[in-house]
């Protein structure tokens, strides 16, 4: 089940990811299991270095890399996300807004906006990154277990109340914007698209002052 994060165009739509470090070797067989009408994409979508949602550990490593490539833009960069390939009205489940900033910008990301759509309550995180570290996170009983089974109830009760073509179409493109994104990086712009051996990744960490650990898949920073 995926909520599309579908690239509206406009400057003003902005979406939550979480970054993960990806064995190479899992890569293609990543690509190949993605849902139906989504695809990672190198550019699409930028990562906003200016903005409090966007980690330290993340802006460390843009800012290393945009050094590394020689750019001179250090507000953007580009990493692979997934996103829409293309619009399906008709099995299309919306990412509803979860809160409007100062300047215009309407933030979603996937495991909240999915649960505002299925009217799921709950003031805490939903994804299963807040269970895994005390206990199985998909065992009965856990709080990501029950939100799934909510997500699942209200992917059944929309496929047998389906909107109707019209509402559909309005959720999706083409989008009215006051203010047109940039699609793709400019010349100024670091692309990160390559991968990193684990001495490289080692040694870039340990420069920021971060220490990782690749057994138990953390990256702590180091006091």
């Amino acid at each position: 089940i995926n909520s599309n994060v579908v690239a509206t165009g406009c400057h003003h739509h902005a979406n939550e990811y979480w970054m993960y470090l990806v064995d190479t070797r899992q890569f293609t067989t990543i690509l190949f299991n993605e849902p139906r009408f989504l695809s990672i994409t190198p550019d699409l979508g930028l990562v906003d270095l200016t903005v409090e949602e966007t980690g330290p550990l993340v802006k460390y490593i843009a800012t290393h890399e945009i050094e590394r490539q020689g750019k001179s833009d250090a507000s953007y960069i580009a990493f692979p996300i997934v996103t829409a390939a293309w619009y399906n009205p008709s099995s299309h489940v919306p990412s509803p807004v979860l809160y409007t900033k100062e300047d215009g910008t309407q933030v979603t990301n996937f495991p909240e906006s999915l649960a505002r759509w299925a009217g799921v309550i709950d003031d805490t995180d939903c994804s299963p990154q807040s269970d895994s570290e005390s206990f199985d996170f998909l065992a009965p009983g856990s709080r990501f277990r029950s939100f799934l089974d909510a997500i699942r109830k209200a992917i059944r009760h929309a496929e047998e109340h389906p909107r109707s073509l019209e509402q559909a179409r309005a959720d999706g493109p083409p989008m009215r914007c006051e203010k047109k994104a940039r699609f793709g990086v400019s010349a100024d712009m670091a692309r990160v698209n390559y991968p990193f051996s684990p001495q490289e990744v080692e040694t870039m960490l340990e420069k920021g002052g971060y220490r990782i650990d690749f057994q138990a898949s953390k990256v702590e920073k180091v006091e």
